[in-house]
This record gives structure tokens, C-alpha cells and sequence, in this order.
């Protein structure tokens, strides 16, 4: 009974770990992409009003972004924001207000010049609403004479979206309900077998085709790393985990294999951090043997931490471990503990 309720934690964990935590402790650091990467500080060679402004009706616009665009991600990473800016013929401070769009991320097999006319066919699987309401874009228009100007276009996105460059390459989809008017221009590129490209109607939102090109504006991402979940056991002879918050000795956590992940290999070691909240600094060392702790035929790794370094405190349920692979993907774990205060 006391083994279900553990492993019942530990799933329950796992399904919320990947965005409760990422972006948090271990792998905070954002990581900013400027795409096409070429004119991160550099000006495009075109301007377009799309995908926020029109001559009147509304708009539906899609546009690709080549996965290699992002090789500076440490892995699978939560985009957070996205960003545009004015073209450098744009000098005065401006406003735009877009009274009701709705913005979508999704992981594409479609590549830059390779979009189809029907917007159905080039959304992903995981294609997911990040932004949905009213925007008011406000613009400096600052940046060195010639361009570019600053990112100040922004977008803060009501639900960050999990993108893994190693899956395919990520699709921006705008439905400008409402339009608005011509205030402004954004930087923008035309440049064919570029890493960007379009297809738009601007008509309708409701269409289900549109027209397409090679152009595309210039747009920032920001970034978080996301972790990717393991399981863990922690003190994995002992059921339930009992912890004496007190002690001067070790926790042994086991940090389990599975037919994808081998941790006696893949773990950075060096990298580990565990206790109440997975960001105490505790690791004494690690087993140089490993052992089959569940027995279900795959090797595990055995760490142990310093009690006291590990921050429990009494009514704590849960302890976790976060760290990160050799090719430095991050990853956090969590077990059901019981903490006991002598």
C-alpha cells in the first residue's frame, strides 16, 4: 500500500513538473534568439505591415522559422515571449492597437519556402493558443542611425510554449480579428532559401487558404530551458522515504534508469542539486557501481546527499532532484519523502 502511494506522488509530480519548474532553479537563465540569427543586429532588407496591421478587414497569417535557427537552445526550451520591431524607414514613436488576435506556436514538418496555401496543413501537433486578447504595441523607435531598432513590439505569452528543436521547425500563426490601422512598418526580410517564410490572407481570418511568399519579419523569441522529467527513489530500501531532518549522515537517491535513459551515463554528476525544492547544493557523492534498485532490468544510479544541506523541514511530502545530462539537457525528478524531527 505504502509502494502504490509513493509512486502515485511521483506520477502526479511528473505530470506537472515539465512546466511548474522549468524556468525555475536549475536552468533559469533565458536564452534570447533574434530570427533570421544574421540580422540579430543588423537590418533586414524589406518592411511589411503583416501580421498586425491591415488595409481594414482582417488577417490570418502563418510563418515558419527553421529549427536551426534556435542551435543556440540548451535543449528543449519554453518560449515565453516574442518580439518585433520597426523597420529602420519608421522614425517617430508609434502606437498600434489590435483590439482582438490571437496568436499560436506549433512544432511544423513545413519548411521556410515549403509552406502550403491551406493553413490547416501546416499547423503541428502540439499547436497550442499562447496569446489570445488585445494588444497595444508601443514603439520608441530606438536603435543606432540605419537600423535596427530595438525589439519593443512585444508580446508576453498568456501560456509559454514548449518547443524542441530536434522535433521540427516552430510555426507563428496570427488571427487578426479585428485588424488595425497602417501606423507602422516591421522589419522584415526577402530573401529566397532564407530560414523564414509565409502564406496570409489577408481578407479574411476565416479562410482556409491563403497566398504565400518568401518574406518574413524579423522576430525575437525568449526563452527558458525546460526539464524534462525522470523518476527518482529516494532512500529506495526504506518505504515510506522517512527522513530525520536532524541527521548528520546521507540520503541515498536512486536515480533510475528506463529503456531511454540510462542514468549511469547520461548524468552529469557534477550537476545535482536535491532537497525540499531541488535547488539545494547537498550531493556528498555518488555510487562508482551501479545497481538495478526496481529491478526492472535497467542499471540505476545511486547518489548520496547531506541531510542537513537538504533544507527539509517538517510537513514537507516530496523532495527533488534536478541536474542535467552530459549533452546538458535539464531534468528534475521528485519522490514522496516523510519528515521526521528528532
Amino acid at each position: 500500500m505504502h509502494e502504490f502511494v509513493k509512486k502515485a506522488v511521483q506520477t502526479v509530480f511528473f505530470g506537472l513538473a515539465l512546466y511548474a519548474t522549468a524556468g525555475r532553479g536549475v536552468g533559469s537563465a533565458e536564452t534570447t534568439v533574434v530570427v533570421p540569427n544574421a540580422l540579430a543586429a543588423a537590418e533586414g532588407g524589406a518592411d511589411n505591415i503583416y501580421p498586425f496591421e491591415t488595409f481594414g478587414g482582417s488577417l490570418r497569417y502563418q510563418q515558419v522559422f527553421a529549427a536551426s535557427e534556435f542551435a543556440s537552445l540548451p535543449g528543449p526550451s519554453l518560449i515565453t515571449q516574442i518580439a518585433f520591431r520597426p523597420d529602420a524607414t519608421v522614425n517617430i514613436p508609434s502606437e498600434v492597437m489590435i483590439t482582438s488576435v490571437q496568436i499560436n506556436l506549433s512544432t511544423t514538418p513545413a519548411s521556410p519556402d515549403g509552406l502550403s496555401t491551406t493553413f490547416a496543413n501546416n499547423l503541428g501537433g502540439n499547436d497550442t493558443v499562447v496569446f489570445r486578447g488585445s494588444l497595444s504595441f508601443v514603439s520608441a523607435v530606438a536603435g543606432p542611425p540605419g537600423g535596427p531598432n530595438n525589439f519593443d513590439y512585444v508580446v508576453p505569452l498568456q501560456t509559454p510554449f514548449l518547443y524542441a528543436p530536434s522535433a521540427g521547425n516552430l510555426l507563428l500563426d496570427v488571427r487578426n480579428f479585428s485588424g488595425a490601422p497602417i501606423l507602422t512598418r516591421f522589419d522584415a526580410q526577402f530573401v529566397v532559401g532564407d530560414s523564414i517564410s509565409r502564406v496570409y490572407s489577408n481578407e479574411d481570418v476565416t479562410s482556409p487558404v491563403g497566398f504565400k511568399d518568401t518574406l518574413g519579419v524579423v522576430v525575437q523569441f525568449v526563452t527558458t530551458p525546460a526539464a524534462i522529467s525522470i523518476a527518482i527513489d529516494i532512500k529506495p530500501d526504506s518505504v515510506p522515504s522517512s527522513i530525520n531532518a536532524g541527521s548528520h549522515g546521507n540520503i541515498p537517491v536512486a536515480v533510475l534508469s528506463s529503456a531511454g535513459f540510462d542514468a549511469t551515463t547520461a548524468v552529469d554528476r557534477s550537476s545535482l542539486t536535491f532537497g525540499r525544492t531541488g535547488n539545494e547544493a547537498s550531493l556528498a557523492f555518488c555510487n562508482t557501481d551501479s545497481e538495478d534498485v526496481n529491478a526492472d532490468g535497467f542499471p540505476d544510479l545511486i547518489c548520496h546527499f547531506e541531510t542537513e544541506a537538504t533544507g527539509f523541514q517538517e510537513g514537507d511530502v516530496q523532495g527533488v532532484l534536478k541536474g542535467k545530462t552530459v549533452s546538458g539537457t535539464l531534468f528534475i525528478g521528485a519522490d514522496s519523502v516523510r519528515i521526521l524531527i528528532h
